[in-house]
């Protein structure tokens, strides 16, 4: 029974973003696939920034996404528009040289694009509101 984007966004949404930050937390592209839909721009977009801090040698430890008034904009059983605020939490960035504290973002509202996929419901896009 998938969390829907109709009924539930908020809890969906938030789902979505802690499998993200977790891509992040480890410097482990593979993990955004419980994140963003394959192939989508998401994908590509996540996948490089991912690489480039494996790359680098750094992690993001302790980035945690807060998802704040997520509401179901529009959509049907293969595709949804959500739009919400998403902010991050503080955390390190973390590599050979030691720790370096970011403070937490409060984060603008954006619309978030998802698809259905044989994995259950994914971020294809997040763009601002226009």
């Amino acid at each position: 029974n998938p969390v829907s984007p109709r009924q539930r966004p908020q809890e969906l949404l938030t789902a979505l973003a802690e499998a993200r930050a977790g891509a992040f937390r480890e410097a482990t592209p593979a993990m955004l696939h419980g994140a963003v839909a394959p192939g989508s721009t998401a994908a590509a977009r996540d996948a490089a920034a991912v690489a480039e801090v494996a790359r680098a040698g750094l992690r993001y430890s302790g980035l945690r996404y807060d998802v704040v008034d997520a509401r179901h904009v529009s959509g049907d059983a293969r595709a949804a528009v959500v739009q919400a605020r998403i902010d991050a939490s503080a955390y390190s960035v973390v590599g050979r040289s030691g720790a370096q504290p970011q403070p937490a973002q409060e984060g603008r509202v954006v619309v978030v694009d998802l698809v259905f996929t044989q994995a259950g419901w994914r971020i294809s896009a997040i763009r601002p509101v226009s």
